[in-house]
């Protein structure tokens, strides 16, 4: 979104991406269903009451007040004219037969506003690379952009590597947006299929970006069939529809968590209680869709056709047969703070999507995400278009490119042990320490081990094992900030819970923050930004 926008401002512009276009990253195995207040069709009967006002106060609601609240409002704003931008893209929302979008409500919302889009992730990733080629973006993939370059602290270029053969590759720019995704690889049960490694965190960190929120880890549910975990884009689609949840003891035990809202309460509370389920001997949770009509199946069929095909394929047909659910790590809610311009604060830097933080506090509403991503990627492009525009090239230092270079291959020899074994044990620790469930001798023990995984030597004998090897330090370093920031937090707020902590406390409605300093990283805090609601954060 950010690659068309910039092109509307005839300035060149280059999407480079570490896999393929549309392909890589957690976007293809998400449905890409957005939330807008439109007050559309509903199952609940609430035609025509929502409201962009109520979709900032579920989002602040939700996020325990740690949002930003410029920022959700111009997201609860902005998202209703883009998903129009993307019909004229050639993605398609699924509608009623009257031409109104078939939105229903989904966790944590008032009322029903997911719009779906026809196809899924995949589809609608087809329709933007069709128009990012029609913009005539050049396009350069399969290269991991290993860091920002800066001339007078300001941005000049980012260099990378080609994953394939190695070589160097290095960008002379104006400006650079990171929309890089969060770091779904610091775990081994994830919702994603394709995993992000925290590059674009760090990259903005190196630059002189500040970090917010990380140890907001959100954490979902998603299928599992024998011993076989399915990777989809949770559980939203099944509960948005109607779907319940019982134990094994036939319990629909959620009625103990959130008796108004059951299965329609947030991520964390549906994560860790199907987490205690099974921690005290009431699990597998199962899935009922017993109140599915086939109206609602034909339409699930159409829209969310990926979700019920991994399931298929895995031998459970869901019209007929239950399945368990279990947790996952699904997304990063903190990240890069930035402005309303999605500015980071480094001049000609900017970043947008799950590499931001500002939008979900301490608890992501169900489909805000892509809302967020496509209306600050949209922005994203646009200011970083404007910054460049009737800019001076400017030089990269020779310095800098030979620093970069040193650091890449400096750091590794053809010794030490195998980067794919300290992944491995990377994600172990993630899952114990930093999971759904924290404490502080845990957290503490995996400060340690983060920091240890760090100064691992590590084997490095081509670019195979390179790729490896920088991953995996970057994952550790996402692990350390993480466990870090979560040990600080002496509460239990959202998609953060401490056992030894386990009420949420007002003295700690702050935000914890982290910048790079010259000897290591330096953690603070600030106040959250005050709101009176939509209309003042408007302003």
């Amino acid at each position: 979104m950010a690659a068309i926008e910039a092109a509307k401002f005839g300035v060149r512009v280059t999407l480079v991406d570490k896999g393929l276009m549309g392909r890589s990253g957690s976007s293809p195995t998400a449905d890409m269903a957005m939330s807008a207040a439109f007050g559309h069709t509903s199952l609940e009967g609430d035609l025509g009451k929502d409201s962009i006002e109520q979709h900032y106060e579920d989002t602040m609601r939700r996020g325990e007040w740690l949002n930003d609240p410029a920022l959700v409002a111009i997201m609860v704003r902005e998202a209703l004219p883009l998903l129009e931008e993307l019909e004229t893209f050639g993605v398609r929302f699924s509608r009623t037969a009257e031409g109104l979008l078939f939105q229903y409500r989904t966790l944590g919302h008032t009322y029903a506003r997911c719009c779906s889009p026809i196809g899924g992730g995949h589809k609608t990733l087809e329709m933007m690379r069709k128009e990012v080629l029609h913009r005539r973006v050049e396009v350069r993939e399969n290269i991991f952009i290993t860091r920002i370059l800066l001339r007078g602290g300001e941005v000049c270029g980012a260099y990378g590597m080609d994953i394939e053969s190695g070589e160097e590759r290095v960008f002379h720019c104006k400006s650079a947006v990171i929309a890089t995704g969060g770091a779904t690889r610091l775990y081994p049960y994830t919702s994603a299929s394709f995993h992000t490694t925290g590059d674009g965190f760090l990259l903005g960190l190196e630059a002189g970006a500040e970090l917010a929120n990380m140890e907001f880890v959100e954490f979902t549910v998603i299928p599992k069939v024998g011993l076989r975990i399915i990777s989809s884009s949770g559980i939203t689609p099944f509960m948005g529809r109607g779907s319940m949840l019982f134990n094994a003891h036939g319990e629909r035990f959620l009625t103990r968590w959130d008796p108004e809202q059951l299965e329609r309460t947030t991520r964390a509370v549906l994560a860790r209680a199907i987490y205690k389920e099974w921690l005290e001997g009431r699990g597998p949770v199962y899935n009922d869709t017993s109140r599915f009509t086939p109206e609602i199946w034909d339409e699930f069929e159409m829209s969310q056709g990926q979700a019920l095909h991994k399931l298929r394929a895995a031998g459970i047909e869901p019209r007929r047969e239950r399945f368990e659910w279990v947790p996952a790590a699904h997304t990063f809610l903190g990240g890069i703070v930035i402005d309303g311009r999605a500015g980071t604060g480094v001049p000609g830097l900017f970043a947008s999507g799950e590499t931001t933080d500002g939008f979900h506090g301490a608890n992501r509403l169900s489909d805000n995400a892509i809302s967020e991503c496509l209306v600050f990627g949209k922005r994203s492009g646009r200011f970083a278009a404007k910054h460049a525009k009737g800019r001076e090239a400017p030089e990269i230092p020779p310095s800098e490119l030979g620093a970069e270079r040193e650091r890449l291959h400096g750091q590794f020899s053809d010794a030490g042990e195998d980067p794919r074994q300290i992944e491995k044990h990377i994600r172990n620790i993630s899952w114990r320490t930093i999971g759904v469930v924290r404490n502080g001798k845990d957290l503490d023990e995996g400060v340690s081990a983060f920091q240890e995984a760090q100064r691992t030597p590590l084997r490095v004998r081509g670019t195979a094992e390179l790729l490896v090897a920088l991953e995996a330090r970057h994952i550790a370093r996402v692990g350390e900030i993480a466990a870090r920031a979560a040990l600080r937090r002496e509460e239990s707020r959202g998609q953060h819970f401490r056992e030894d902590f386990p009420e949420k406390r007002e003295d700690w409605r702050r935000i914890l923050t982290v910048r790079a300093g010259s000897g290591g990283l330096i953690f603070g805090e600030r106040p959250v930004p005050e709101s009176s609601g939509y209309e003042a954060a408007a302003l």
